[in-house]
Order: C-alpha cells, then sequence, then structure tokens
C-alpha cells in the first residue's frame, strides 16, 4: 500500500518540527557543555520516521503503532526543546554531567528499535487494514459472564463494609481542584487501616476488584444500550456511561482517561458500523480529544501550583511523564552489580501479579524506591529503555520495548478484525498500557497492569465462551 499525500503531509510535518527543535537547541548558547548533543534526540525521531516512513500507514489504524509514534515524538522532539526553553530544569540532578550523553544515545537507539519493529510487523503481518464499506459487529455476553460480574461486584460490596477506608484510594473528578487530588498512596491506605489478616486482605481485595469493575460494569452497559430499540435513548446514555470512569480515579490519573478514551471507542463500534474513513475520523478524533483533556488538566493542576511559569511547570511534568532523558540517565546511578540486577529483574514479575508482595514477601526496596533513592528524587520511575540497559547492557537494552511494541501492534491489529464486541474493550487496553510501557510506564506498571486488569479480562472472556459453546451444544 503506498503512502497518500495525508500520510506524506503528517510525515514532514513531524519532521520539520524535528528539525527545527535541532535546530533551536543547537544554536542555544546558554546550555551546559553536557547537553551538547542534545540536538540529536529530535534528529533520531526524523531520521527514524524517514526511514521506516511505511510505519506512518498504520496511523490511526492500528492504535498500538499510532500511541508509540505519537509518545516518541513527544518523548524525543517536544521535550528537549521545552527542556532547553525552560532553561534545563532537571529532575536527576545527580551525575548529569557524565551521564546525560549516554542516556541521549540510549534513547535515541531505542526509537530506532521500536520504528524498525513497527516497520517490520506492518509488511510481515499486512497489518494496514483494506477498506471495507461496512462492517457488523456482534455481541455475545452470557448469563457466566454477567454471574461473574456480579460475584465481582457483590466481592466490592462486601470489602467496602468490612474496610470503608478502601475508599479513599479513589477520586471524583469534581475534586480536580483539591491540592492533593492525585496524591494517593494505596500502601499508605493499606498501612493506616489494616488492623490485622482480614482488613489488608480486604483492602487489597477491593482495591484490585475496583479497578476491574470501573471498566467492566460501563462496557457492559454500553453494550446492552445496542438492544435498545430508541437509538436517541441508547446512544445518550452510552455517552454518560463513558465517563463513569471519572467518579473513581486512583493514584494513576491516566488509568481513568485510559478507560474513557477505551469505552469511547467501544462506543462508537457499537453504534457505528459504518465505512472505513468515518471509523478513522472517529479514532482520531478520540485521541486528540484524548490530548486535549490532558493538556487541559495540566493547566489546571499549574493555577493551584507554585511553579514560576507554565513554560517551566511544563518541562517537568513531560520529563516526567514521558520518561525523558534526564530520567533515563538515573538508570546509570543505581548499582549495577549482577545481585541486584537479578534481584529487580525478578521483581518485575512476582511483584506485579495480585498479592504478589504476600505470596514473595520481600525485605528489600521494590524498584521505585531503589531508583529514586539513589537519584535523589521523589515519584520517579525507573524507564523502561533504563532498566532494559540495566539487565542486559547497550546492545539488548531495547528488549522490553520492542516485546511491549510487538503485543501493543498485535492488539491493535486484532481489534479491527475481532467482530465480537466484548475481547474488543481487552484489545484497546492492551494496545494501550503495552505501547504507553514503552515511554509513559514502566516495565513494573505494564505487568501490574496486565496481571491485574488484562488477565482478568481474559479470564472473564474464558468464562464467557465456555458458557456460550455449552448453550449452543444444548439448545
Amino acid at each position: 500500500m503506498k503512502i497518500d499525500y495525508k500520510k506524506w503531509l503528517l510525515i514532514m510535518c513531524l519532521c520539520i518540527v524535528g528539525i527545527l527543535s535541532a535546530i533551536d537547541i543547537l544554536l542555544d548558547n546558554d546550555r551546559p557543555d553536557y547537553y551538547a548533543g542534545l540536538f540529536m534526540l529530535p534528529l533520531c525521531f526524523a531520521t527514524a520516521s524517514l526511514l521506516f516512513k511505511d510505519i506512518y500507514l498504520l496511523i490511526p489504524e492500528n492504535i498500538g503503532a499510532t500511541v508509540i509514534i505519537l509518545l516518541f515524538f513527544v518523548r524525543l522532539v517536544l521535550n528537549p526543546l521545552v527542556f532547553s526553553e525552560a532553561g534545563y530544569l532537571e529532575t536527576v540532578t545527580i551525575n548529569t554531567d557524565s551521564n546525560t550523553l549516554y542516556a541521549i544515545f540510549l534513547s535515541g537507539y531505542e526509537v530506532f528499535a521500536v520504528f524498525a519493529t513497527i516497520f517490520l510487523f506492518s509488511h510481515t503481518n499486512n497489518s494496514v487494514i483494506k477498506k471495507r464499506e461496512r462492517v457488523e459487529y456482534d455481541t455475545k455476553i452470557g448469563h457466566a459472564y454477567k454471574v461473574s460480574v456480579g460475584i465481582l461486584l457483590l466481592i466490592a460490596i462486601i470489602c467496602y463494609f468490612v474496610t470503608p477506608g478502601i475508599m479513599e484510594g479513589f477520586r471524583s473528578i469534581n475534586h480536580i481542584n483539591d491540592q492533593y487530588f492525585t496524591n494517593i498512596e494505596n500502601g499508605d491506605i493499606i498501612r493506616k487501616y489494616s488492623t490485622n489478616f482480614v482488613t489488608k486482605f480486604s483492602l487489597v481485595t477491593g482495591n484490585y476488584i475496583i479497578k476491574i469493575l470501573v471498566i467492566l460494569i460501563p462496557t457492559l452497559l454500553i453494550l446492552q444500550c445496542k438492544s435498545i430499540k430508541n437509538q436517541m435513548w441508547a446512544k445518550a446514555l452510552s455517552l454518560l456511561f463513558c465517563f463513569i470512569p471519572v467518579f473513581f480515579i486512583d493514584g494513576a490519573i491516566a488509568r481513568s482517561l485510559i478507560y474513557v478514551v477505551t469505552l469511547f471507542m467501544l462506543r462508537s463500534y457499537v453504534f457505528n458500523s459504518s465505512n472505513h474513513k468515518k471509523s478513522q475520523g472517529r479514532i482520531l478524533g478520540i485521541v486528540f480529544a484524548a490530548a486535549t483533556v490532558v493538556l487541559l488538566y495540566w493547566i489546571n493542576r499549574f493555577h493551584h501550583a507554585n511553579a514560576e511559569s507554565f513554560l517551566t511547570f511544563i518541562s517537568v511534568k513531560i520529563n516526567t511523564y514521558f520518561s525523558g532523558f534526564n530520567i533515563v540517565a538515573g538508570s546509570f546511578n543505581i548499582p549495577r552489580t549482577i545481585d541486584y540486577r537479578i534481584r529487580y529483574m525478578i521483581y518485575d514479575f512476582t511483584e506485579t501479579f495480585p498479592y504478589g508482595n504476600t505470596i514473595f514477601h520481600i525485605s528489600h526496596d521494590t524498584i521505585q524506591p531503589f531508583f529514586n533513592k539513589y537519584n535523589g528524587t521523589s515519584g520517579q520511575i525507573p524507564t523502561t529503555i533504563g532498566m532494559g540497559y540495566y539487565y542486559f547492557g547497550f546492545f539488548l537494552s531495547p528488549i522490553y520495548s520492542v516485546c511491549f511494541a510487538l503485543i501493543a501492534l498485535k492488539a491493535g491489529h486484532r481489534i479491527k478484525n475481532e467482530h465480537n464486541l466484548l475481547p474488543k474493550v481487552r484489545l484497546i487496553l492492551t494496545s494501550f498500557y503495552f505501547s504507553m510501557g514503552i515511554v509513559m510506564y514502566n516495565i513494573e506498571i505494564t505487568m501490574t497492569n496486565f496481571f491485574c486488569i488484562i488477565f482478568p479480562l481474559i479470564m472473564l472472556e474464558k468464562i464467557n465462551g465456555k458458557y456460550n459453546i455449552w448453550k449452543d451444544e444444548h439448545e
């Protein structure tokens, strides 16, 4: 499939912004000497985009590819530019003079590895969806699935009555102007209210289940709207159901935003079994609406912060949320002895599935406090590429990034080809979580999302599938 003029326009616009960003950074005479190579990051993005230009054919067809490309644009083009214009405000300040250049090389290496992966995937799997006049989707939800969701809801209610403090782990969007709106730590809540084994078990179990129900219940409600004869009422109700997650915002506000975007995409499939071009427009509209909401959220938080200017505020936020090169540089400060590396590589899995810390109780810091302790920071997460280097060295450092990209791409490819609406939610979430796991999240957070959100959804789909087979055989 050839690249049309719209895709060429997109490629050229992003590349031009990348080149201008590189020039602006290169001509800055006030930058510290150890940021002399910073201009290479936007150039790496522009070069990789031109070298693997066919990956832009997957925008917006493949959600995984779309999110990955856009996140790399923010990370490698916008972040260095804003960082430079804001006066080089560093989050990690230890050994930046010696570590920055290595972090830049590592970040550049990652984008080439990931873009090459997308390029090979697109050609190997022929993942560009052919134009289709109309696609009909169906919904297959058995009683066993609904009963399972009902049981989960009942357990959540029981956990609430046992430990009402569990709801302190969630905020409503109505409290967005509160000073400590995002300062929610589940560990602190558990320590505060767990007086014995029963209360601790209730808090941990309830927290897991509520996070799943926040996506499960609106999903079922939206799918049920499909059977309402009055389409106007059905669309209006389904629109309201899409916003349920914003009334259950936990410590990771991005989770609620991803849920809302996922539900809007599900709704578009439920009520718009239409042509290819309209489908593209809906996906792009939802993505840009989400980006606008994020920007408005940061503007709102700026007005409640003590930052000197919006530029300095946004520079710190982009560097933190998009795992900028300055955060990558922090990976060079943590002890790299073999025992530490093996320990934390194992912890990335044993600590991330439900009750993992209970089953494999550890006496050491988990990776995030470990990373922050050696970097003199707080609240920062070790990046995926940084930990890939920490575990495997420079050459194999993008291995997690490449694996996450493949999972996101495969999920994105299946979304369009899946005619059953129920698995679409799980596939959309998988594509989001693993694509964001490369840039915005890290190994630990991505695996937690898989074990605690994606895997339970897979199990529920298995229950639903078995029920439907049983029903077909006995009718």
